[in-house]
Parts: C-alpha cells; sequence; structure tokens
C-alpha cells in the first residue's frame, strides 16, 4: 500500500493504541467473569480484583490517551481542500498545499 499525502495519512503509521485499550478491558471482563464461576472463594477473589484492574487500566489509558490527543497541538484548516491539520505545518498532507511564512 503506497504512503504518501493521498492515503489521508500523511505516509505516518497507523496507530492503533484503541485495540490495545479493547484488548485489556475485554480481557479484564473476561477474567471477572470466569472469576465470579469459581467455587473456591480466594480464587473468585482474585480473579475479581485482577479483572477489576485490568479494567482500570483501559480506563485510565483510555482518559489519558484522550487528553494527550487534545492537547498535542492546535489546527488550522487548509485554505485548498479545507482538511483540519496541526497548526505549525508547512504542506498540507491532504492535498499538498505549501503554506507561506506568514500565513498561519
Amino acid at each position: 500500500m503506497p504512503s504518501g499525502p493521498a492515503d489521508g495519512n500523511g505516509g505516518k503509521p497507523r496507530r492503533y493504541g484503541w485495540v490495545v485499550r479493547l484488548a485489556i478491558l475485554a480481557a479484564g471482563i473476561v477474567i471477572l467473569v470466569v472469576g465470579l464461576t469459581k467455587s473456591d472463594a480466594t480464587h473468585r477473589l482474585l480473579f475479581a480484583i485482577l479483572g477489576l484492574a485490568l479494567m482500570l487500566i483501559a480506563l485510565v489509558s483510555d482518559m489519558v490517551a484522550g487528553t494527550a490527543a487534545r492537547v498535542k497541538g492546535s489546527w488550522k484548516r487548509c485554505p485548498e481542500c479545507a482538511e483540519r491539520i496541526h497548526a505549525d505545518a508547512r504542506v498540507c498532507r491532504y492535498c499538498g498545499h505549501r503554506f507561506s511564512a506568514q500565513s498561519g
């Protein structure tokens, strides 16, 4: 698959962090459910704690990722294609429009 401005990602690697967070959340739910089916009270408690801990990790990492994405930088619109790009970009990653030094 070619990478470049035409692919909508600017040739940058795609980020799949949400898949990892979803997998951790799913693992936490499965462990919690499996733990609830155990007959031994000690195992039930350990599985419940582990499952809840994994779900908490997924929740916190999702909150941190969302905050980092919002704080990461300011945006501007390309005058040619109207796509949203980083404010410090000199070239639009979608259409290739070059910004002058004074245009922001």
